[in-house]
């Protein structure tokens, strides 16, 4: 994986503070994607909202609420989430008395995620773009129906290692799952053949116990980011609006219109709540409630052609 390198130029404890908080998280097992979101937004904080002493309470209650403005949810909630923790750390070491952001009272914003729905004309559309005569066309088509036969996070597949391939299921282990709870995934036999071939073209110098299953190039790991950018000529060439979560969605939407239950889904998608599964529930009840608004002979019913009555026969 390419090692992402930001420096925070700020002469003060501050600039300490940032990297022991930032070690702790690693050693406590936080995803490099998440570390460096965390790096990220602090630095955009230190370097284009408060530049003060951090004990400075009343300019740093400022700069904090001016960050936070305007942003959506999905962004606000990870802004908030990254300086509360931060600020969490200057509490347990002594620099600051409290939390500015827990005393301010700022709360998270209910997130409502995005899904995009696609027809199965759609996706079928999408999956026939990868070239699958070229090593990268080949990867991402197994890629992709390995989430769309599993659920598994974008994140989560590009960190599989060889030795998580077990032929009927995939191993998602603790330290590359986002709730860091480990689960097996069953895959569908064609899965299983589509992987076979990505396996017998690698180069033999990356068949090492810890190779990445998913790599790139130089048999390397690949961020999330970049295979967004490298899906970006898929969604064009298609001519279809979709990213690498869409598939996540697809196999839950899937699930629930084919009568897979809740509970079952909720296991294999890693979710820590229900209520996160139950959004997919919620999605799929109102396609049958829009095709039973439709589709129901009720009306016909109810609603018979009008005939004009004279006479009561007696």
């Amino acid at each position: 994986m390419r090692k992402r390198v930001v420096n925070i130029q700020i002469e003060s404890t501050r600039d300490d503070l940032v990297n022991e908080f930032l070690e702790k998280k690693k050693v406590q097992g936080q995803a490099p994607e998440t570390v460096y979101q965390h790096l990220w937004l602090l630095r955009v904080f230190f370097r284009d909202y408060y530049s003060g002493d951090i004990k400075e309470c009343k300019e740093l209650n400022k700069a904090i609420q001016a960050f936070l403005t305007g942003k959506r949810d999905v962004y606000y909630n990870q802004s908030l989430r990254t300086l509360r923790l931060f600020f969490d750390y200057c509490v347990e070491e002594g620099v600051l008395a409290e939390n500015p952001c827990k005393k301010q009272g700022y709360k998270y914003r209910k997130d409502k995620p995005r899904i995009i729905q696609h027809t199965s004309e759609a996706i079928a559309t999408i999956l026939k773009q990868p070239n699958r005569s070229t090593f990268r066309g080949l990867r991402d088509y197994s890629l992709m129906l390995l989430m769309l036969d599993t659920g598994i996070r974008p994140g989560e597949a590009l960190r599989l290692r060889l030795t998580d391939f077990e032929g009927k299921t995939i191993h998602v282990r603790k330290e590359i799952a986002k709730t860091r709870v480990e689960r097996y995934l069953p895959i569908s036999n064609a899965v299983n053949i589509m992987i076979q071939k990505l396996l017998k073209v690698r180069h033999t110098t990356w068949d090492n116990k810890d190779g990445i299953l998913f790599c790139g190039f130089h048999g390397k790991e690949i961020s999330t980011a970049a295979l967004h950018r490298s899906w970006k000529k898929y969604a064009v060439s298609s001519g279809i609006e979709f990213f690498p979560y869409c598939f996540r969605h697809q196999f839950a939407l899937s699930w629930v219109r084919n009568g897979g239950g809740a509970f079952e889904l909720q296991k294999i998608m890693g979710h820590t709540r229900l209520d996160m599964t139950l959004t997919y529930v919620h999605l799929a009840s109102t396609d049958v409630e829009e095709a039973h608004q439709k589709f129901s002979p009720l009306q016909s019913f109810l609603n018979p052609v009008e005939k004009r009555i004279t006479k009561i026969k007696r």
